[in-house]
């Protein structure tokens, strides 16, 4: 049984990825502001329902079941957090912690309905991406997949040829470079298609309807989904 203190510490393990961190006893300790023996214990509990791999104090990973629901209660948070600002008008300091005492209790249908009532917004008032309905595939931490090693159908902006299109299916999170990926319209499940890829330097690409130049750098740190794998489900 998922209770509520297991979504917290699947939501810490996430968040941590987010950000680029390597989740381990001491950096969840660090973040849920709890005790080592206390996040040890629990964590032998999350390996015991088979919701993260863990051994001593050594680097979590979430289990395809426990990304699942990690993705899910982060889903809920960031929806309430639209929610309470955009339809209550509560201060967007202030709406994460109202989320943390409603992203617990809330159905899969008040989910549908919170997301219709947002417009199907695809970023938090923070900026930070929304997870899609049902997506437990996107890798949120520093170790971003390629098209050799990563999710199937999944591959770097830069990996994309001339003409060739595409869905973006995950952006680098708590970073200026995401202010500025979502700020060019490259928020979760956006059209995009290259314009111009040589193989070295610049691209330029076509995204919501926008001709936008990237450097290499900064474009290959955006995941895409093909359009032909995009298309087949």
């Amino acid at each position: 049984m998922v209770t509520q203190q297991i979504e917290e510490y699947l939501e810490v393990i996430t968040l941590l990825e987010e950000r680029g961190e390597i989740p381990t006893t001491s950096s969840i300790a660090r973040e849920h502001q709890v005790s080592l023996p206390s996040v040890t214990q629990m964590l032998q509990r999350l390996a015991e329902q088979g919701l993260v791999a863990y051994a001593g104090r050594g680097t979590v990973t979430l289990t395809r079941e426990g990304r699942t629901a990690a993705t899910t209660v982060l889903r809920r948070h960031r929806l309430w957090e639209r929610f309470l600002h955009d339809v209550l008008g509560l201060h967007r300091d202030r709406v994460s912690e109202e989320a943390c005492r409603l992203e617990h209790s809330t159905s899969p249908e008040v989910e549908r309905l919170l997301s219709q009532a947002v417009c199907g917004s695809d970023v938090c008032p923070h900026g930070q991406p929304i997870p899609a309905e049902g997506a437990i595939d996107t890798d949120l931490g520093g170790n971003t997949p390629n098209s050799q090693n990563g999710e199937k159908g999944m591959v770097r902006l830069t990996d994309l040829c001339n003409d060739e299109m595409a869905a973006v299916a995950d952006i680098p999170p708590g970073s200026r470079s995401a202010a500025r990926f979502l700020a060019l319209g490259f928020t979760l499940g956006a059209g995009v298609r290259m314009i111009q890829n040589f193989g070295t330097g610049p691209v330029v690409v076509l995204v919501r309807d926008t001709r936008v130049a990237m450097g290499r750098g900064e474009a290959g740190r955006i995941l895409v989904h093909k359009k032909e794998d995009t298309d087949n489900g």
